[in-house]
């Protein structure tokens, strides 16, 4: 009987004997649907759909909803990028950095610039001129997006468990290095459902954990500080954002709790921590 297929999937038979053949159709047009997108040298980007997971297609530059092309081709035409990789992983998200276009799948990570860039002088992507350059990498989760700080990017591996900086210096990519490394035994045998990042005043990357723990980890790069706590509640955290609210980043969490014997959702904030006395404390 099958599974995981909708009721407007369907095979068309035709012809009998040795001259039988089958038709199958993916319907309706979800085969085609991309399921991650960005933008990149005034591109709106689109990649990964069912039917090419490891495919992206850009529109033209400055018309985000224009998709058409000519035969033959010129520059300003909109671009489909056909599949690089060894094996089929997805392009799972996709990053502007200042080097090129940062492309994530479940294994591997691409510098996507066009022909003839260097760290200095990105030259622009065309249909005629694409250029994917392989990276250090060990994949990347599907459901967590990749934070962008500064010159780094911070993201959850594919097995959504552990967390990784992929530097990005002068002239290309550096190799990954391990954030939980030191404190792993937060990670073990848990993986993690969502995070947040808190810039100021503390620089916080706020990380919900799939048993509803929260965890913690305060990052200035430049200071060279990386260090995780762990937050419990009398409950289970559910889900973090970041919310702008000057001077700081305020982090709003929702939060299962048990009230009365009672079951609800509370969206609950954490304090600013700025206080003008102990006794605000």
């Amino acid at each position: 009987s099958g599974f995981g297929y909708a009721a407007t999937d369907t095979i068309t038979l035709s012809g009998d004997g040795s001259g039988a053949s089958a038709t199958l159709t993916i319907g309706p047009q979800s085969g085609t649907y991309p399921s991650t997108s960005s933008y990149f040298q005034e591109r709106r980007v689109y990649g990964n759909s069912l039917n090419n997971p490891d495919t992206y297609w850009m529109s033209q530059p400055g018309s985000f909803t224009n998709f058409d092309t000519r035969d033959p081709t010129i520059a300003s035409d909109a671009i489909t990028g056909s599949p690089w990789a060894t094996q089929v992983n997805g392009i799972q998200w996709m990053v502007p950095t200042s080097g090129g276009l940062l492309v994530f799948t479940g294994l591997q990570a691409w510098l996507l610039v066009g022909v003839g860039s260097f760290a200095t002088n990105v030259q622009a992507i065309s249909p005629s001129s694409q250029d994917a350059v392989p990276q250090a990498f060990s994949g990347c989760s599907a459901i967590i997006p990749p934070i962008k700080i500064n010159y780094d990017v911070i993201y959850v591996e594919s097995k959504d468990s552990r967390y990784y900086d992929l530097p990005y210096q002068l002239y290309a990519l550096s190799e990954p290095i391990d954030l939980t490394e030191i404190s792993s035994h937060l990670f073990y045998k848990n993986t993690i459902r969502e995070h947040a990042w808190c810039e100021q005043p503390n620089k916080l990357l706020w990380v919900v954990r799939n048993d509803g723990v929260m965890l913690c980890m305060t990052y200035y790069k430049t200071q060279q500080i990386s260090g995780w706590t762990r937050h419990d509640t009398n409950g289970i955290f559910q889900s973090a954002c970041s919310v702008v609210e000057p001077p700081v980043d305020a982090l709003y969490t929702a939060v299962l709790r048990f009230p009365g014997g009672k079951t609800c959702y509370m969206i609950e904030r954490m304090d600013n921590r700025i206080w003008d006395t102990v006794e605000d404390c």
